[in-house]
């Protein structure tokens, strides 16, 4: 497009440190897919969920497999999540994007296959790729500082009836923690 829209920040905007939060998974990379039992919990009720929208839609349960033929995945950390992806949709392209450049070790043998690859970056001032079928992403939102304006950016990028399907954490989350330890996330509001 040669259109370009002027995106004004939010008053609600937070602020995130992008270059500490790519420090600290890289870091934590290694044990990362063997401690994060929940993300993959996540992941999995994802694409449940994906499915039976795509069903509720009148989409024909042969059909699920091949609905997406381009797919953007933002936040892939160690690929539990873009896994079952490849395994479940068999997209003709999977662009798998993360903050943490150091995450592409984890998900190599991915980007061996077909139409599979990686762009490192934060998802929120990448250029997202036009024409997009799914965009989407399991517990990446919260580390947003502007997530309402990357969902106008993702309205754009999308293919018509193109789908933006993501997880994140509530206001709730850990909250017992953060009471006791005053240390934690301001997650974002259903709103």
């Amino acid at each position: 497009r040669t259109l370009r829209r002027r995106i004004v920040p939010s008053l609600s905007a937070r602020c995130m440190d992008k270059q500490l939060i790519a420090e600290r998974f890289a870091r934590a990379r290694k044990t990362y897919a063997r401690e994060a039992r929940v993300q993959h919990q996540v992941a999995e009720k994802m694409m449940r969920i994906l499915k039976e929208n795509l069903l509720a839609e009148g989409c024909p349960p042969e059909e699920i497999a091949t609905h997406f033929g381009h797919i953007f995945e933002f936040g892939c950390g160690t690929g539990s999540y873009s896994r079952i992806l490849l395994q479940t949709l068999h997209p003709e392209t999977l662009l798998l994007n993360d903050l943490c450049r150091e995450m592409e070790d984890c998900i190599k043998e991915l980007c061996r296959l077909p139409g599979v690859s990686f762009l490192p970056g934060d998802a929120e001032t990448l250029e997202l790729p036009e024409g997009t079928d799914l965009i989407t992403s399991c517990s990446t939102l919260q580390w947003f500082n502007e997530p309402e304006v990357f969902f106008s950016r993702c309205h754009r990028a999308l293919a018509p009836d193109g789908i933006l399907a993501f997880s994140t954490f509530g206001a709730e989350n850990m909250y017992q923690i953060r009471r006791l330890t005053g240390h934690g996330l301001d997650y974002p509001s259903i709103k």
